[in-house]
């Protein structure tokens, strides 16, 4: 795929940067990874494909972005294409597996605290019934298992790769009942995966060899595992801090004292409010936050101040004699 072709699929031009490559490529893998996408399947893991080469188009095994060929490299490329069209030997149909990417959606406080999470997932396995063959296979009579036919014309000859078994000198003669002459087989399995503390959100943990299953022989891919911590209705991460908006009564933002806040996880602590509180303002709660590998967060309160809806004529009175004295 072209630079040119991957910035387009990602919706970016070239001057974005590696972050853009990858924001891009996480919203994309989500709005169109097939199990959001149960009524169109297919073309949903097209599209993923498409996605997911367009990302590695760009990016490198470090995340950094990669510059467009060379003209260097593609005549070097042009020569190896040269090399592997008049080379005359059989094409191997060992192919390695397709990668398998799942999206894990997870509480922000399994996020903090970890957790064990189970789900499903279907993969590509190898047929039992043919061991991944496809089928009952023979040499190709076009080519007598050589993968390539030679022929000449007047004074010239040439080679060229036999159409009928494709370059492998072999065929499938009777195709496999079981998988229908594919090699493989869907099977749905349950994952258990242990997340540590601290996770965060769009982590990606990737398990070797645990794709989908590799074509004639070929090893498996790998699965890709990312997480998507939801919105917390009260509580935001910022880091290692969580922080979280509270609201007070006027009178005690006026007056000062103290309330119960909640935290995430270890239930309601005391804060003391100093009279004359401003709304906005922010108080910081020691290891309250999220406990990290380096460090434990704090926990932030910001101050909201609760408007009251209905007051008394005594309570109306008090206010506008307030109100005189500012």
């Amino acid at each position: 795929m072209t630079h040119a072709r991957a910035y387009q699929i990602l919706g970016l031009n070239e001057s974005a940067t590696a972050d853009d490559i990858k924001a891009a490529f996480r919203k994309l893998a989500v709005q169109w990874h097939p199990d959001k996408c149960p009524n169109n399947r297919k073309e949903a893991e097209e599209k993923f494909r498409e996605i997911l080469e367009a990302k590695d188009t760009l990016l490198n095994k470090d995340g950094q972005k990669k510059e467009p060929e060379s003209f260097t490299d593609n005549l070097e490329g042009l020569y190896n294409a040269f090399n592997s069209f008049f080379a005359q030997e059989r094409v191997s149909r060992t192919r390695r597996g397709e990668d398998l990417h799942h999206v894990l959606q997870i509480t922000l406080e399994e996020a903090v605290a970890g957790c064990i999470k189970r789900f499903e997932i279907s993969r590509l396995q190898e047929c039992s019934d043919c061991r991944g063959r496809g089928g009952e296979e023979a040499f190709c009579e076009q080519c007598k298992g050589q993968g390539h036919i030679s022929q000449r014309a007047g004074y010239f000859s040439f080679t060229q790769t036999c159409i009928s078994c494709g370059g492998y000198g072999a065929a499938i003669k009777t195709k496999c009942q079981t998988c229908h002459g594919e090699g493989r087989v869907p099977k749905k399995e349950v994952v258990a995966v242990e997340l540590r503390p601290a996770t965060e959100h769009d982590a990606v943990l990737v398990k070797h060899n645990f794709g989908h299953a590799g074509r004639y022989g070929g090893r498996p891919g790998n699965f890709y595992l990312h997480i998507s911590v939801l919105p917390h209705h009260k509580f935001e991460r910022i880091g290692d801090d969580l922080k979280i908006k509270y609201p007070i009564p006027f009178s005690t933002a006026v007056l000062g004292g103290t309330i119960e806040v909640p935290t995430l996880l270890s239930g309601n602590i005391i804060l003391h409010i100093p009279a004359g509180t401003q709304i906005g303002t922010c108080f910081r709660v020691p290891g309250k936050g999220v406990k990290s590998r380096q460090k434990t967060g704090d926990q932030i309160v910001e101050i909201t101040i609760e408007v009251p809806q209905k007051l008394t004529e005594k309570q109306k009175k008090l206010l506008q004699e307030f109100s005189k004295g500012e």
